[in-house]
């Protein structure tokens, strides 16, 4: 409840920053910077509505506290409207969170696929099966392609399933899927993708 001590919150951002300093060490990247941003849910005693809102970073001190629930304040008016917050009736901080930030020393270049020559993902194909996608429709034979062999530009017309080594995307009936140069298939309706191109 407001007002709260600041040394006590401080305390809590400082064991979630940890926290999330440890977290992105175990990940085994060499950040060359980590942006910690603090929030606070917070909401008017009784009231279900709550608002996260940031806090500033660095020793939180009453200064702080109090500019955060102002902030708090200012954002509950905008959304439901002037005068529409009770102080009176107390504030309560419901959740303390923390998001850090590690930003690489470097831009990374993700890997490009190959481009296929042409929009046919016959190459691809590694057979058909019968695959009841549609209750209505019941079974039907349905191509099977397998996604290492598939290239950018590729277009699947559904229906139609990708065998990936990890799991099994589904190109349902009346889409397409392209096959962009990162290698993600990208599924659209067929109309969109009619009126896209």
């Amino acid at each position: 409840m407001m007002p709260f001590d600041p040394a006590r919150a401080e305390q809590n951002f400082a064991d979630l920053e940890k926290q999330v300093r440890e977290g992105l060490d175990r990940q085994g990247v060499r950040f060359d910077t980590v942006e910690v941003h603090r929030e606070i849910d917070m909401r008017y005693t009784m009231q279900l509505a709550e608002m996260t809102t940031s806090v500033a970073s660095g020793p939180l001190d009453s200064t702080a506290v109090d500019a955060a629930v102002e902030a708090f304040e200012d954002r509950y008016a905008a959304l439901y409207g002037k005068d529409t917050g009770f102080r009176e009736a107390g504030i309560q901080a419901i959740t303390f969170r923390v998001r850090g930030i590690g930003v690489l020393p470097f831009s990374p270049e993700l890997p490009k696929i190959p481009a296929a020559e042409s929009a046919d993902p016959t190459p691809a194909r590694s057979g058909s099966r019968p695959v009841c996608l549609d209750g209505a429709k019941g079974y039907r034979d349905t191509p099977i392609y397998d996604y290492r062999t598939l290239r950018a530009r590729h277009v699947l017309t559904g229906p139609a399933i990708v065998e990936v080594p990890t799991t099994t995307v589904v190109v349902p009936d009346g889409t397409t899927g392209t096959v962009d140069s990162l290698g993600n298939l990208i599924i659209r309706r067929t109309s969109v993708a009619r009126s896209t191109s």
